[in-house]
């Protein structure tokens, strides 16, 4: 070991250098040597002017290295302030139809630049300082990513316009159509799933917020692409390969949990693109026997929670769990029973999802009506039990315009006389709010239903709140409800949640008896709502509780959540306030609150504090996921 390599090793001092001495006379070599040195001396002036220039130089180009990142950023910021402008102001719609591409095209332009500009040799040397490197090479892969990105969905956008300009696909026509929007849907997936943003540590507070920020609206992107292309393939496939689906028609003016009570159903038959309508048959008339369908094996569950109200024999208690993965099949098996031939799938829809539909059809004819977007929920929810309340009380006379309403717009559908734009905007729209849902016996449509996110399912971080109406009448479009959800802090790091349903029966008087009671089989009288206040919680949850109801009449597992329901009356004019209270565990730190299909939507809000994901307060129009950390104690 060298002394060096001994932290306690002590380093002799240096032998001293001998001096000249009388008997030994200094030589004349030195004395040359340094009158030979002196001229260098003389040439410092030129090296010191040397060293300034250089570091003149370095100064320069840092200058104009620092000036070229601050035009990159100017022109940066302004492509993503255009950006967030078109982002706020712009639909889908208005992008098929060509407004507000400019505007894309501008913002794509200034990134670009702003990625040229650090790309250049004035700016690369940089990415060696410390630190400062990691940055510009973070803020380039942004600009890079950015531009392909945009340039993608402009290309896209371009494709997508020439394919659906001035074109009304009918039968095979539309399969051709859908797979090419679904091939330009693909192309853009492709280059966002190979997009790098760059290095995520180390960064400056600004632009690690804006690489966060950019890395959420990328998979925001890819999750709507991807639901895009996913539900785009599905409609291809049932079109392209044709095949036999129930079609269940509910009416939102008599809610079960998350749909309209499924009044009427059709089968509806696909061949060559072309899509047919049977005949259009009231549940009503196909109650089946005891034991056709019997609830056992996979409908264990639904038979020990809602068992006394026959939903396997009576179609119009169908929906009493919002599971459409449980619903939908067994419709399929009743189908059966009732003596029909199978079908490969079973389609919901409600008063919400035929106004889309008729938002992109146009107005239709029912018995001598124009019935359209604009009064569609008007006339199913109120004003056909109006116009026919003169045929007598009983309604016997009166044929439910649901199915006719559906048919009429499934045959515009069908005839192709509208805008592809608008129907993708309506029926999206539709199918966030569950008033749209599909599941498929075939494996390969099935999954397009689910990644399209209309399978109607929950998770296991679900909370949905329905009302069950049992009141024999058609007073849920005059019940308004707010829900307030209340997050706090539990032992063990757990979290007690709260949520409080405020209830109001607004139902005004003289109207017919068949929409304010009492009807046959009714347990009230006129005006009084009465139902099952129902809430789907996550499968997790412990001590789930719900006060504010008469009694319980359902508790009990439902898949991947818990649902429990507590019946109550509200007579006309009043209020009632329901409360469900539940300890969600350590692990569990978001809850997705599910849509719950009524008309009007239900009312939330939060107390929760950094409780970020969902707005407050908003409305069940969609999923709103809300996510917490810290809570208070």
């Amino acid at each position: 070991m060298s002394p060096g390599d001994d932290p306690l090793a002590v380093t002799p001092p240096p032998e001293p250098t001998a001096e000249p001495t009388a008997a030994e006379p200094v030589a004349a070599e030195p004395v040359a040597a340094e009158l030979t040195a002196a001229p260098r001396r003389r040439r410092g002036p030129k090296a010191r002017w040397i060293v300034l220039a250089v570091l003149a130089l370095v100064v320069l180009w840092a200058g104009f290295a620092g000036l070229t990142v601050w035009h990159a950023k100017t022109s940066a910021q302004r492509g993503l302030d255009t950006l967030d402008a078109a982002r706020k102001h712009l639909t889908a719609e208005d992008l098929l139809n060509g407004k507000g591409v400019g505007q894309i095209e501008s913002a794509r332009a200034d990134i670009e630049h702003a990625h040229q500009e650090l790309d250049s040799p004035f700016v690369s040397p940089l990415d060696i300082v410390p630190v400062v490197g990691r940055q510009v090479r973070s803020a380039r892969a942004l600009g890079d990513t950015g531009s392909r990105v945009l340039e993608a969905g402009i290309q896209a956008l371009h494709e997508v316009r020439a394919e659906l300009k001035d074109k009304k696909a009918q039968g095979p026509e539309r399969v051709v159509m859908l797979r090419k929007v679904q091939a330009t849907t693909q192309k853009v997936l492709d280059r966002l799933r190979s997009a790098d943003l760059g290095p995520s540590k180390g960064l400056v507070g600004p632009l690690a917020r804006g690489r966060a920020k950019f890395a959420k609206q990328l998979r925001e992107l890819r999750d709507g692409l991807t639901r895009t292309d996913k539900l785009t393939g599905g409609l291809a496939d049932l079109l392209g390969n044709g095949g036999h689906y129930l079609v269940l028609m509910g009416n939102n003016a008599e809610m079960r949990a998350g749909e309209g009570m499924f009044l009427s159903c059709a089968e509806m038959t696909i061949v060559d693109g072309k899509i047919t309508i049977g005949t259009v048959r009231r549940t009503l008339d196909m109650i089946l026997p005891d034991n056709a369908v019997p609830l056992t094996g996979d409908l264990t569950q639904l038979g020990h929670n809602w068992g006394f109200l026959q939903p396997s024999e009576e179609w119009r208690n169908l929906g009493v769990t919002p599971r459409f993965d449980v619903t939908a099949p067994l419709a399929a098996r009743m189908w059966v029973a009732a003596g029909n031939q199978p079908v490969d799938g079973v389609i919901a829809v409600d008063v919400v999802a035929l106004k889309a539909l008729l938002g992109a059809t146009g107005p239709i004819q029912v018995d001598g009506q124009t019935v359209s977007a604009g009064n569609v929920e008007q006339q199913l929810l109120l004003q056909q039990y109006i116009d026919n309340a003169p045929y007598g009380e009983d309604q016997g006379a009166r044929r439910e315009k649901l199915g006719q309403v559906a048919q009429g717009a499934l045959q515009a559908f069908n005839d192709g006389n509208w805008d592809y734009a608008t129907l993708s905007r309506e029926l999206r729209g539709a199918a966030d709010g569950r008033h749209l849902m599909a599941w498929s016996s075939v494996p390969a449509q099935e999954a397009g239903w689910t990644a399209a996110r209309i399978g109607g399912t929950l998770s296991s971080d679900s909370l949905l709140v329905a009302l069950v109406n049992r009141g024999s009448n058609k007073l849920d479009q005059f019940m308004h409800v707010k829900s307030t959800l209340t997050l706090g802090s539990a032992p063990n790091g757990t979290t007690a949640v709260k949520v409080q349903l405020d209830v109001s029966n607004e139902t005004p008087t003289g109207l017919p008896r068949y929409v304010e009671g009492p009807n046959f089989g009714s347990p009230v009288g006129e005006g009084v709502y009465a139902g099952i206040a129902t809430f789907s919680v996550p499968g997790s949850a412990t001590s789930v509780a719900v006060n504010g109801t008469d009694y319980i009449v359902v508790d009990g597992p439902d898949g991947p959540t818990q649902q429990i329901g507590g019946w109550f009356t509200l007579p006309r004019g009043t209020h009632r306030s329901i409360t469900l209270t539940f300890i969600l565990p350590q692990q569990v730190r978001q809850l997705a609150i599910r849509p719950s299909a009524r008309i009007p939507e239900l009312n939330w809000d939060t107390t929760a504090p950094e409780s970020g994901a969902a707005p407050a307060p908003w409305t069940d129009g969609k999923t709103a996921v809300v996510h917490w950390t810290h809570l208070p104690r």
